[in-house]
């Protein structure tokens, strides 16, 4: 209920974050019997697209199944990080309230850092929990360990994730690494037998994607299958300056300020515990080492983008519900006062970000569905050409029935430095789809001036002049995960020799 509660007020926006756009979109094209890849290029594994494609064709492929679909990740992710909590903060005996803080915790901020929308962090949290869940079982109940099935199991739970987003690679290592070394470490295992685990754990890992390779290998399209997952990083590794990545990171932190603020006396407990001479547990250095490996992953672009930083809650959150338990423990009623400090971190996360901005200033206001409707207005179910050079409206040939007009039609990889990623010659494809002579064309021109390469710009500016008028504009762009205001116009374009102008043409 609480999911739903939290998550509810999103569920009738169109965009809050326009990645979520492109895996619509290439979930749409798995619908139509198409591989991912092959007729929409995306630079991510194929199991974001086979989740919504599954979850479209049973519920149907509408936004609000999208949205539902996230909720029920975040549900699923809230009650494995309720039972990691209670293995490695409480004795799963006893009744604690602190496992049931993380989760509540985890629910109230995944409504952050873009985490409204249904991202790739959203649809793999289930997973990354349910491993360290089975690895959780591991560490806190010996005999365990040594069932192959078990560890086969969280294997497969981040090899789940992988399949989703390749960052997952990282925890994995790591805590598959640090749970299958500590009973060696005591003493409780042999050599031998942790290579065998080992083993069975990389086996859980691969299996996913080592199946999806083979796929396309069978269907003769494996080079499409290795670029799109691992030859672009290449090109996708960005080179910021020290300063503008360590900026983007208090701005991140700043999202989600109690839970840094919580993880950071955390830490200064168990520092304070090295001074001491006091052994830090075995459960505290699985944690610390799962936030920092989540750290890493998210990290590892450079790019630094808000929902990356996603995957860090689930951590956080279990870390910060003991950090509350231990402040709260002093005196009488520390359930009370531990309820209030949770109840209170919630509040202070949902009230002033998007959760509040996605009714109180945007949610009245949804102009993706405006051009939707201009769209179907000006052209035929049956002759609808659309090309969308506005990565905000990339959902709006959904919200058309409209076909993808080429392969790659993702803005960015159209006209920004990021085209070089998809074609060595300088923005080939978006020359390609402006010489198809779309019918037409969607496009916000003050974001396009910042966004992108003078050339392309030059490109897009002079055929619109030549070949295209205007007959429809929308004023007041509105992004949902960042609850700002622009103040842009996105006009819809229509080429030249199609019947009459448009009766709104003349108001240009």
């Amino acid at each position: 209920m609480l999911t739903l509660i939290v998550r509810a007020l999103s569920f009738h926006i169109s965009v809050i974050n326009p990645d979520e756009d492109a895996f619509i979109l290439a979930a749409r094209e798995l619908l139509h019997g198409n591989l991912p890849y092959l007729t929409f290029f995306d630079d991510k594994p194929v199991g974001a697209s086979a989740l919504l494609a599954m979850v479209f064709r049973l519920f149907g492929a509408t936004l609000l199944t999208v949205r539902l679909f996230g909720a029920f990740c975040v549900f699923l992710a809230a009650i494995c990080i309720y039972e990691s909590g209670r293995r490695l903060l409480v004795d799963p005996h006893r009744t604690s309230p602190v496992p049931l803080g993380a989760a509540i915790l985890f629910i109230a901020f995944s409504n952050t850092l873009s985490g409204l929308a249904t991202m790739t962090e959203i649809m793999l949290a289930p997973f990354t929990c349910a491993a360290v869940t089975c690895l959780a079982l591991c560490l806190t109940q010996p005999g365990l360990s040594k069932k192959p099935a078990i560890i086969f199991l969280a294997g497969l739970c981040f090899g789940l994730a992988i399949w989703i987003k390749t960052v997952p690679v990282v925890p994995a290592a790591c805590l598959g690494l640090f749970t299958l070394a500590a009973p060696l470490a005591a003493r409780k295992t042999t050599v031998v037998r942790m290579i065998r685990d080992g083993a069975v754990y990389a086996t859980g890992v691969l299996l996913p994607t080592t199946l999806t390779a083979l796929v396309y290998a069978r269907a003769g399209h494996l080079p499409d299958f290795i670029y799109a997952n691992y030859g672009f990083m290449s090109t996708y590794v960005d080179r910021p300056s020290i300063l503008s990545a360590v900026a983007k990171l208090i701005t991140h932190a700043i999202a989600i300020w109690p839970l840094v603020l919580l993880a950071g006396a955390a830490l200064a407990l168990d520092v304070r515990g090295l001074f001491h001479r006091k052994p830090i547990a075995l459960h505290s250095m699985f944690l610390n080492l799962w936030l920092f490996s989540e750290f890493l992953a998210a990290s590892a672009s450079l790019r630094m983008w808000g929902h990356n930083f996603l995957t860090l809650l689930p951590p956080l959150a279990i870390i910060a519900a003991l950090t509350l338990w231990r402040i709260s423990e002093i005196g009488a009623f520390r359930d009370i006062r531990y309820a209030a400090l949770v109840g209170l971190a919630t509040l202070i996360v949902l009230l002033p970000t998007e959760w509040a901005a996605a009714e109180l200033r945007l949610g009245r206001h949804d102009l993706q569905r405006e051009a939707a409707l201009a769209i179907r207005t000006a052209a035929p179910a049956d002759d609808r050409r659309l090309l969308v050079l506005s990565y905000d409206f990339l959902l709006d040939y959904l919200l058309t029935d409209s076909q993808l007009p080429q392969k790659v039609v993702i803005p960015p990889l159209l006209f920004s430095e990021m085209s070089r990623m998809v074609d060595d010659r300088p923005f080939a494809e978006l020359s390609n789809a402006l010489a198809a002579n779309p019918r037409l064309i969607l496009v916000d021109l003050t974001s396009l001036r910042l966004e992108a390469q003078d050339t392309a710009f030059d490109m897009i500016e002079t055929k619109l002049k030549t070949d295209y008028h205007p007959i429809e504009r929308i004023s007041d762009l509105r992004i949902v995960d960042t609850a700002e205001y622009y103040g842009h116009d996105v006009t819809l374009y229509q080429y030249n020799s199609v019947g009459t102008p448009h009766p709104m043409a003349a108001n240009f």
